[in-house]
């Protein structure tokens, strides 16, 4: 595990801070606890300044995880990722896993 954020409301965004303590990942998974979610976009901010969207727009049950989520090129060092979302009508505070590999 990289790091977790906590969803707060209905529009929200984290940054998930990850470094070169957690080596080089080649591939990034999602996993959503306590809350469904909305998930409008994920930018990956790799250690050489580059920039890197999947374009993954999902919605997220309670206890899902995404699909592996493949990086660009080959294995990278990652600095942080940015996630935009918002909770669901109805449920709590979700909290969001990024998992790597």
């Amino acid at each position: 595990m990289l790091g977790e954020a906590r969803v707060r409301g209905r529009m929200d965004h984290d940054s998930i801070h990850v470094g070169r303590d957690d080596g080089r990942l080649a591939r990034l998974m999602l996993i959503v606890t306590d809350s469904d979610l909305e998930l409008h976009d994920l930018v990956v901010h790799f250690g050489n300044g580059q920039r890197w969207s999947p374009g993954m727009r999902h919605t997220f049950r309670e206890g899902a995880r995404s699909h592996a989520i493949d990086l660009p090129g080959t294995v990278r060092f990652i600095r942080r990722v940015d996630l935009v979302y918002g909770n669901l009508p109805g449920g709590g505070d979700a909290r969001v896993e990024l998992w790597g590999q």
